[in-house]
């Protein structure tokens, strides 16, 4: 966050956060600053945040004297977002860390407000700080498990995603972008009927997955797809329920792979084992297959007729 103007929203919304900080125990400090005589005066917590002695607090102090156990990589932000706030005036808020007396380094967000003259000149500037370390750590676990699901989803074969209650994307990887043919900000948050050029399709695809949240079953099944660039395919889709904290289906995720060419294949193997079958069944003659790799023999129909053998498979002993 940096410095800005005072507006209604933002300084209500300030003011709540700390009223809400003051009843947490989460104020850890305060400051006024004289700006005309860059004369600064703070408590003895917010001397505590900042690794000062405690005896500074009552003394008038100079800004770089607090800003020197503000974080190196923090400095030039905390520094830019001061003067744009004295520049402008009213409302500011900057989140850093800073050392304190143990000499480990914590999160925390200072919010201010600075007051101008009939000149418009800075001539006061109080504030607060707010530990918001836990925060911090919570979000940033947060934003690497986030990072983990998208790589996970992304190097995930076939089209992955997940839906809401409502059919609208969540998320989809890379083949959900290329059924859809269209970049992931302009489908997520629609449903597949807003999508798909085939309405029939669309409809199968949500009837299908409003039994699945329905029912609250995992479902494997295939689909006929139809992609934007006209192909057609055939999918071998799972669809599971999703499930909030509290075990309520909340939407829907799914995985879809490609199974067309195997699909291909089997029509194929199917076609030529039919036509054995009809070959075999035309001829008196006793025809079997046998497998030198294993022994493994097959007789057709014709080996019963002939001598008698009710067996269609054997070995070759």
């Amino acid at each position: 966050m940096s410095s800005s103007p005072t507006t209604g929203s933002h300084g209500e919304r300030d003011t709540e956060r700390v009223k809400l900080a003051l009843a947490a125990g989460a104020i850890i400090g305060t400051w006024f600053w004289d700006v005309a005589r860059d004369s600064l005066t703070i408590d003895d917590a917010l001397a505590e945040v900042h690794g000062l002695d405690p005896a500074l607090a009552r003394s008038e102090l100079r800004l770089e004297q607090v800003v020197s156990a503000v974080h190196p990589e923090d400095r030039p932000g905390l520094a830019e977002a001061i003067a744009d706030a004295v520049r402008r005036g009213g409302r500011y808020a900057h989140q850093y860390r800073t050392r304190g007396a143990d000499g480990a380094y914590r999160w925390i967000e200072a919010i201010g407000r600075v007051d101008l003259d009939a000149s418009g000149n800075a001539v006061g500037f109080p504030g607060v700080l707010i530990d918001i370390d836990d925060r911090r750590r919570v979000e940033a676990e947060r934003d690497q498990a986030q990072t983990l699901l998208r790589s996970f989803v992304e190097a995930a074969p076939g089209v992955v995603y997940a839906k809401d209650r409502q059919g609208r994307i969540l998320i989809g990887n890379r083949g959900t972008t290329d059924l859809i043919g269209l970049p992931p900000e302009v489908y997520v948050g629609r449903t597949d009927a807003e999508l798909l050029s085939d309405p029939a399709q669309a409809a199968t695809v949500m009837a299908t997955d409003e039994r699945v949240m329905a029912s609250g079953q995992t479902e494997q099944l295939e689909e006929d797809v139809s992609f934007a660039d006209g192909r057609r395919a055939c999918w071998l889709s799972t669809k599971s329920p999703l499930r909030d904290a509290d075990g309520t289906v909340v939407g829907l995720v799914g995985t879809s792979l490609d199974i067309t060419d195997r699909k291909a294949a089997e029509a194929r193997h199917a076609e030529v084992e039919e036509r054995y079958r009809l070959a075999a069944q035309a001829t008196n003659d006793a025809i079997w297959d046998w497998r030198i790799s294993d022994g493994h023999v097959i007789w057709n129909e014709a080996l019963t007729t002939l001598f008698g053998h009710a067996l269609s498979e054997t070995s070759a002993q």
